[in-house]
Order: structure tokens, then sequence, then C-alpha cells
């Protein structure tokens, strides 16, 4: 048996890695080994500078019948697809594409390729480029692999193309079958009618009706306090918000007209007191005198009425708290210095400890709601902690509210057992309604708008 000695072996060795076919299909198994199309394309321009030799690579895409984009350029990992080499040769590669559309491996002069473009462009003009196409074994082409060269290339480097534009175009089908194949099936026909009849199907689904509506917390049955007669506030003696006790001073009037009102009547009464008084004595002898007693005795009763009536108004220029609560107002220096009439809102009194919700549900958004319907009350500062009411009381007719917004007032009392929020704190309230269908409850808007739309 002959055995070659270690020269020899290394000249083998040597000449096997030269092969231009051993390089092809060490060309072949990276692009069977590439994972996804981005490693496909820089594995074919970066690798088949090893099969034929070329100063530059490019990997062209074909979308649409003629238009080329480039896809890969060798040596570079970002393409930039603004700069003017790559504008260039897409527009130069899309013009060969439109004009002899090659299905083989053929060689392009420099001069036939760029001759439409005028020098300064920003591309480069080569002396030979090699158009490759990459073509399906089921004849859809993919793109277009272009060499670019300063001499021109040999005919045993158009058959190494030609080979390896086989294998790149089967290796990138492969790719594209993999990022696409999940689409592929769920667009195959029979999953496209199961998906129909469980979208169908689900569609009709009962879920409850629900609609969201801005609510705000408010003191359950206060105490309110207004003005007991028209006059000019002189001051309001608790400040917004605080504890206030049975008995404590809330707010006084100005006083001085009504003072001097009943030291007035004070005096008219006494005036009227002494005259009734020198008539009764001087009765026994004037005759006259004695058909005064019963006028006298009127005019005193009338200035007695007017003494406990001025006294009684200014017994209401201080008004004091009746029960313990919280006072509620916005700023005591909006009150200071400020006329009121008789009965007009100045503050009230609340307990912290019962409240309410009242919500202002726009007609648009408008539902059937019972007595009982719940309600969760999602404050704006604590949005994850719903609060639970249920509904106590609605409004039959629609009002303007401050925003200019028609809407039904609603009453609704907290469930017990859970923490009160202050009041004043607003939210979101979610109102509860009747079972409908899912497809009722996500179009049920729109159906609406298109029936006032269309006048049906």
């Amino acid at each position: 048996m002959q055995t070659l000695n270690p020269v020899t072996r290394q000249q083998s060795t040597k000449n096997l890695g030269e092969s231009p076919w051993l390089r092809l299909i060490e060309v072949e198994n990276s692009l069977r080994q590439a994972s996804d199309e981005a490693a496909f394309s820089l594995t074919l321009v970066n690798g088949s500078g090893k099969l034929i030799s070329s100063d530059r690579a490019v990997l062209f895409t074909l979308s649409g019948a003629h238009s080329l984009s480039v896809t890969a350029v060798s040596g570079v990992s970002d393409i930039e697809r603004n700069a003017p080499y790559i504008q260039n040769l897409q527009r130069l590669a899309s013009r060969v594409q439109k004009e002899n559309s090659p299905q083989t491996p053929e060689i392009l002069t420099g001069h036939s390729f760029f001759d439409s473009f005028e020098k300064g462009s920003g591309t480069a003009q080569a002396d030979y480029l090699l158009w490759i196409p990459l073509i399906h074994p089921n004849g859809q082409q993919a793109g277009v692999l272009l060499l670019e060269k300063t001499v021109r290339f040999s005919n045993h480097e158009v058959v190494l193309a030609k080979q390896l534009a086989g294998t790149a175009a089967h290796c990138w089908q492969a790719c594209n079958r993999n990022r696409s194949g999940f689409r592929e099936k769920l667009f195959q026909r029979p999953v496209l009618w199961s998906v129909g009849l469980l979208l169908f199907a689900v569609l009709w689904l009962p879920v409850r009706l629900t609609v969201l509506a801005p609510a705000e917390v408010v003191a359950a049955q206060p105490r309110v306090y207004t003005a007991p007669l028209s006059g000019v506030i002189q001051e309001i003696l608790v400040e917004p918000n605080a504890q206030v006790e049975e008995g404590q001073p809330l707010i006084r009037f100005e006083d001085t007209e009504l003072r001097n009102r009943v030291n007035l009547a004070g005096e008219e009464l006494a005036v009227a007191t002494a005259e009734l008084r020198k008539s009764q004595q001087g009765a026994f002898l004037d005759n006259r005198s004695a058909a005064q007693l019963a006028e006298l005795k009127a005019r005193v009763d009338l200035k007695s009425a007017e003494y406990r009536y001025s006294k009684e108004l200014l017994a209401r220029t201080l008004l004091v708290a009746k029960a313990p609560g919280i006072a509620v107002f916005r700023d005591k220096d909006d009150w200071s210095g400020k006329p009121v009439k008789t009965g007009e809102h100045i503050l009230y009194l609340a307990s912290p400890e019962r409240v309410k919700l009242t919500i202002e549900l726009p007609v648009r958004d408008a539902i059937s709601l019972d007595q009982g319907t719940e309600i969760s009350f999602f404050l704006d500062s604590q949005p994850l902690s719903p609060v639970q009411a249920v509904l106590s009381q609605s409004s039959y007719e629609a009002d303007v509210t401050p925003d200019g917004i028609l809407a039904y007032t609603l009453k609704a009392k907290l469930d017990s057992g859970q923490s009160i929020p202050r009041i004043g704190m607003r939210g979101v309230a979610k109102l509860y309604g009747d079972e409908t269908s899912l497809f009722m409850y996500l179009f049920r808007r729109p159906l609406t708008f298109a029936r006032q739309w269309l006048g049906v």
C-alpha cells in the first residue's frame, strides 16, 4: 500500500483548500446555517467573495414586478438607505430588471450600466458587473446578487455564480418560509373559517352592560347653614374643613344697624309705656284720657313687638352650630364683607362617617338602571382600589352640569365595612346594568350614532 510522505500530504491539503468547488461547498453550508433572513443576506454578500473574486457584492430584494431595493452590502453591517450610492444603485438595478430581466448570470459592462447617470452622482462606476438573479425552484424571482469588479469575470466564475444562485435562492426561500410559516397556516381557509366562527360565537357571549360617569363624594344629610337675614357677613369664625363642636359660633353678621334699631325700639317702647301710665292715672279725673287708654295700650303692644323683633334679628347675626361636624366651604375671604340675602347658602356641617356619591351620568351614555344597582367607584387618588356602592336615587329629568353636559344626577350609598373616602374627593363611577351580548356591549354607541346619522 502506497503512503504519502509529509511533503506530499501538505501539498495535497493546500490544493484542496484552493479548489473553487470546495469553497462553493463551504459557502453553501454557511448559507444553510443562516438562522434568519438578515444572517442569510450578510453571509451571501460576504461569502461570495471567497468564491468569486469581486470588489463589492450587493444583494437586492425584488418588490413588485421590477423594483429592486438594497438588502445587504459586503463589508457593511448597517445600510444607510438615504445615501446617494444606495439610491443610485437601486434605480440602476431596477432599470436593468425592467428592461432586460436576465434569468441567468450575465456579465454587464460598467459603461452600459451607469451611462444614464452623470458623473459625480455618488455612485462608484465599476468596469464590470456580474448580474446573478436568485430564482426559486418554483420560478419566482426573490432578488439579485450584483458583483462589481475592475477586470472581466471569467467563464468558470460565471459557472460558479450559477451554482451559487440556485443554492442561495433555495436557502432564501427556506428563511422566508420559517418566518411566514405561521402566517401561511393562519390564512389557510379552514383556519380562517374556524377563527371566524369562534369570533362570531364570542360576540354573543352574555356580559353585563356598564357605563362610566364622573362622581364625587358628598356629605349624606348635611346640616346646611343659610343667611337668616339680609345683610353683610362680617366674619366666618371657623376654618374650612375644621371640626366644629355643638354651640360653637360659625358666622357673624354686621350688627351695627340692628343694635341701633333695638335701642331705638326700646326707647319708643319706654315712651309709649310712660304715656299709657300717665293716661291711666288721669282717667279718674279726665274722661278724655280714659278714651285714649285703648289707643295707647295698642301702641305699647306695637312698640313691644317691634322691640322683640329687633332683638330677634340681632340674635340672628351670630350663627352657632346646632350639632358637631366638619365645616365645609371654600374660603373665609370669599365671604368676609359680602352682602347676602335671606336663605342664601353659606356653608354646611357634615359628618365624615356619613357620605354618599353624586354621579353625573351623561344622557348619551344613559342605560336602564334600577335602585340597588351595583356601582364601583374608582378614586382619582386610588385608581386600583375601587369603593363599592349601590344606587339609591336617580333623577327623571336631565340637567345641564357646570361643564355644560346634559346629564342625569344619581345618588349612591356606600357599602359598609370599607374605608370611607373623604368628602370632596372625585373619581369615576362604573355602573352595572342588565346583561347583554358582547356585540351590543362593543357596538352599542356606534349603532346609536349610525341610527341617528341615518335617521332610522
